[in-house]
């Protein structure tokens, strides 16, 4: 269990503690470590992982003993408290073992992406977006030189980040997917497009319960189409090849964006300011060519305040932050949401809420 906040002072030593945890639980993720307690098949002291991978065995115990702390490893302790990086023993716990890199989870990339170097250096810069606003280059285009971040993710020196940052949106769709499938009546549709459905776990999920969808396209960029034999979901699904595809296109430009009775955008709207949202949502309408259709925007949406959303708001509010650093962009209460589709000609129909932080907002254009 992570160090807890408490009141006072202590709170402000809590947060420290945390932090410096994180880096341990990041380094924890970033060496493999789970990997090469996995593969040992028997408690391992930091000395025997360290001699293997010439490591400091010393400095191996004292990660593995802070990250005992986190609940994803556990320690043997012997009577020896001299060099217990030699006789003190560790093990995964269940949690420990999503941290492998062949966990189904993808919990190690997605630890590798948003706890990395890069990431945290962006975070450092949130003192002077408050002081100039979004005219001024966000946290990501300080931390590097001007990039924009999905410029960044498309060069081949910056693969490696690309891998994790892909795998990090694959690790959250598995973890939300069976929420967001059993909160809305997909049947009612032939055809569904995943506009930026990275690998296809959300909409593989959906074709998977409702066999009447006659056909599923996964909408992305070219780069993520191109990487996806080796991560198609709809196989791994056993959804017959005539039921889906993949489809390269440009979200902004209508005429890549094919025909479909619905549309679903998972962690897409929130990736943008307004501006750029409605654009968004403006190449879905006319991409429909004046057919009837209906969207789904599945956010992290900002809730009334109270006990009862207590929990959703704070996720809401530390990932609207981050996507302020990362991209100038926010995440949006249901008002907010519900102005967005009003100024691009959709009419709101209804909000979802699901068993993760995650809600989803339907809205038809008629």
């Amino acid at each position: 269990m992570a160090v807890q906040q408490t009141a006072g002072f202590p709170k402000y030593i809590a947060f420290f503690a945390n932090s410096v945890l994180e880096t341990a639980i990041w380094t924890f993720a970033e060496l493999a470590i789970a990997d090469h307690l996995a593969a040992a098949n028997e408690p391992q002291t930091a000395d025997e992982i360290a001699k293997k991978q010439g490591w400091n065995s010393e400095y191996l115990y004292r990660v593995l003993r802070a990250v005992v702390d986190a609940d994803i490893v556990s320690e043997i302790e012997s009577s020896q408290t001299m060099e217990p990086e030699k006789t003190n023993r560790f093990q995964l716990t269940e949690d420990g073992h999503f941290l492998t890199s062949n966990h189904p989870s993808k919990a190690r990339y997605f630890i590798l992406w948003e706890s990395s170097p890069l990431a945290r250096t962006t975070l450092f810069y949130l003192p002077q977006l408050v002081c100039e606003g979004p005219s001024k280059p966000n946290g990501f285009q300080r931390a590097t030189n001007n990039d924009l971040f999905f410029n960044f993710i498309e060069k081949e020196e910056n693969k490696n980040i690309a891998h994790n940052f892909n795998e990090t949106m694959t690790s959250m769709s598995t973890h939300s997917s069976q929420f967001i499938v059993k909160s809305v009546d997909f049947g009612r549709f032939n055809t569904i497009v995943d506009i930026g459905g990275n690998f296809g776990v959300l909409l593989a999920s959906i074709m998977e319960k409702y066999s009447t969808i006659k056909q599923g396209i996964c909408f992305d960029l070219a780069s993520v189409v191109q990487s996806v034999e080796a991560n198609n979901e709809f196989e791994k699904r056993n959804i017959p090849k005539e039921r889906y595809q993949y489809l390269a296109g440009d979200m902004f430009d209508a005429q890549t964006i094919p025909q479909a009775d619905a549309y679903i955008m998972k962690h897409i709207i929130h990736d943008w300011d307004d501006d750029q949202a409605i654009n968004i949502l403006k190449s879905i309408g006319t991409a429909a060519n004046g057919k009837p259709i209906t969207i789904f925007i599945i956010d992290v949406v900002v809730l009334p305040r109270n006990e009862e959303n207590k929990l959703t708001n704070q996720t809401a509010h530390v990932l609207d932050i981050h996507m302020m650093l990362l991209l100038h962009a926010k995440e949006r209460t249901q008002n907010q949401m519900v102005h967005l589709c009003e100024q691009t000609g959709f009419r709101f129909k209804q909000l979802y809420r699901t068993e993760t932080p995650y809600s989803i907002i339907e809205a038809v254009l008629n």
